[in-house]
């Protein structure tokens, strides 16, 4: 089985306390100010942080990514990154599986469409979510 982590601005949702937590993105100098995640972000389709993903979720199944939710944004929030990444991996460093960038702030959660690549609006990394992917 797979364990997900993922990171939304400065929130995380994290894998079990077996996850090399070190290893994460938001472990580096950058976030030293903000060491613990301020943005709580639910994702009822796997359950509780520490969920393991079905295989629905993985590259073996149909890699559908999971709906994420998180509340309302303060007046200061202009847009969200989320980073999707692995402490689990067997790598000196964790896994990246994506970077999402450029959320608009009023969104409050995000489901598997919006992650599908856009084509028709002739930008490059667009996803049918109107944000881009690197």
């Amino acid at each position: 089985m797979h364990y997900f982590a993922c990171t939304l601005s400065l929130a995380l949702l994290l894998g079990t306390v077996q996850c090399q937590y070190e290893k994460l993105f938001t472990d580096q100098p950058v976030f030293v100010d903000h060491p613990y995640p301020t943005i709580p972000i639910q994702c009822t389709e796997l359950g509780p942080s520490g969920s393991y993903l079905d295989r629905a979720h993985t590259q073996e199944g149909a890699g559908y990514f999971p709906a994420l939710s998180w509340p309302s944004p303060t007046e200061d929030t202009k847009e969200y990154l989320l980073i999707s990444e692995d402490p689990d991996a067997a790598f000196p460093v964790a896994v990246v599986h994506g970077l999402y960038y450029v959320i608009p702030r009023v969104f409050t959660g995000l489901q598997h469409p919006d992650f599908e690549v856009d084509n028709t609006r002739g930008q490059p990394y667009m996803l049918w979510g109107g944000f881009k992917y690197g």
